[in-house]
């Protein structure tokens, strides 16, 4: 891999996990401002999330970086 296509995969990687980052960020803030308490249950739910999300791409063929299991 080129060194400029390395630091444009780097580059890519930082926006998506800042953008993630803001909008967990984002979601605490919204719930502080409607209820004056902090809710963190909200890490449950972008847990939970993550696992849908790697559930469908798992039943769509896609490896999500786990070794294929063999189909027999």
């Amino acid at each position: 891999m080129l060194e400029w296509q390395f630091s444009l995969l780097l580059l890519s990687n930082g926006v998506l996990i800042g953008l993630m980052y803001a909008l967990i960020a984002l979601g605490f803030v919204l719930v502080y401002k409607a209820t004056d308490a902090v809710n963190f249950a909200q890490g449950e739910f972008v847990m939970i999330a993550g696992f849908v999300v790697a559930g469908c791409l798992g039943v769509w063929g896609c490896r999500c970086g786990w070794p294929s299991r063999s189909r027999s």
